[in-house]
């Protein structure tokens, strides 16, 4: 996973974005408007889930931004849980349980033992005191009853103590077998990154939940203004579609998927004989933003030639459309075959960042560091494109 800053042009590594100099300044301004920040709120604060018996449990959802690592959580570990009708990710469990076999005394089970405990001499006490009083009543009154009755409870009570010790003596001498479970903590770098990612995917959540709630279709304080912003220095002209290759054309599907007629592959910047023509065009539906879509390749399959390496025209391309008031992203082939979908979210998260003024995300497209011209003549001899 690999953090991107819109505000941060970096070009070393595909995939990149590049945002022209125009809109990233009045968006930087937009994020400080005060109407903005006002309407920036949570408005679902709470998640729920469905107990056992299909009961809707609500829970807050500061309860998941108040986790610690390594906190057991067994409703976000095991249910399914939603934020405002969205599923939730599930809970990494950062922790194991180890069970072990331990030998104790049943005497130990029983609080009334060992033989002389608090309880019992009290007992003893109470006894004794009771019998004296009533041999003493009996020879002031010369009743032989009483007499021979306290003899009978002397008899009684040395059962009893008896009947005790044998037991005492049993229960000391026997054991059993009880199993304790102990919680273990990870502490692995795997299980902290799993658990750091889950905490900024909750959070990515809510705060895109906010701008929806809040901003609604617009997104922005005044998207009149927005889209004058957004709006290119130059008029679109269609072109007689050039031939795409089968990366091209492999891509166009998956981006037409995602982003249905927001993708164009015909239209170029009306400037004469322009030289520069976009791999495709993305129109963002809600800003008008332009961004010029780039596919590159290390050398042609057909001439063989070197493109796209550190020596070719893209900086000039970059900078042209820049200048024009489009945005760029740049993937490789090898980036856009192996990992489609993955390149059609990093372009949903740049959109994302625009609408929420949120201009940082991570993405998971495989980086690849642009080539040299060395590199690319390497790769051709090598039939490098043949092998993904």
């Amino acid at each position: 996973m690999k953090k991107i800053d819109l505000n941060i042009i970096d070009t070393e590594y595909y995939p990149y974005v590049i945002i022209p100099e125009k809109i990233l300044s009045f968006l930087n301004k937009e994020k400080q408007n005060e109407l903005y920040l006002d309407k920036l709120k949570v408005y679902v604060k709470e998640f729920t889930y469905n107990d056992k018996n299909g009961k809707k449990i609500f829970l807050p959802i500061q309860k998941i931004l108040n986790l610690e690592i390594w906190n057991e959580n067994t409703i976000l570990e095991n249910y399914d849980c939603y934020y405002d009708g969205r599923l939730l990710p599930k809970k990494p469990i950062t922790y194991s349980y180890i069970k072990k076999e331990k030998k104790v005394r049943l005497i130990d089970e029983f609080t009334d033992y060992p033989i002389f405990s608090e309880s019992l001499i009290f007992s003893i006490i109470s006894f004794f005191v009771s019998l004296l009083l009533l041999y003493v009543f009996a020879v002031f009154h010369n009743l032989s009853i009483f007499k021979t009755s306290f003899v009978v409870g002397i008899l009684v009570f040395s059962i009893i103590i008896i009947y005790r010790s044998i037991n005492y003596s049993i229960l000391s001498n026997s054991f059993k077998t009880i199993v304790e479970i102990d919680k273990v903590n990870k502490y692995d770098d795997e299980t902290k990154k799993e658990f750091n990612e889950y905490k900024e995917l909750v959070r990515c959540m809510i705060k895109s939940n906010s701008a929806e709630h809040a901003l609604g279709d617009s997104l922005f304080t005044d998207i009149s203004t927005i889209r004058t912003i957004m709006k290119p220095n130059v008029l679109s002209t269609y072109i007689d579609e050039s031939m795409k290759g089968r990366s091209e054309l492999f891509f166009f599907t998956k981006l037409f998927e995602k982003f249905g007629n927001q993708i164009y592959t015909d239209i170029a910047p009306n400037e004469g004989k322009n030289p520069f023509r976009p791999d495709f065009l993305l129109i963002d539906e809600v800003s008008g933003f332009h961004i010029d879509i780039e596919i590159d390749e290390p050398y042609s399959l057909k001439s063989g030639k070197v493109i796209h390496s550190n020596r070719s025209n893209n900086n000039l391309r970059d900078n042209y459309f820049g200048n024009i008031n489009w945005g760029v992203i740049r993937f490789t082939e090898k980036q856009v075959l192996n990992e489609p979908e993955e390149c059609c979210r990093y372009i949903q998260k740049v959109l994302n960042s625009i609408h929420y003024l949120n201009f940082e995300f991570n993405h998971n497209v495989t980086p690849e560091k642009k080539w040299t011209h060395e590199e690319s003549i390497f790769f051709r001899e090598n039939k490098y494109r043949d092998n993904y």
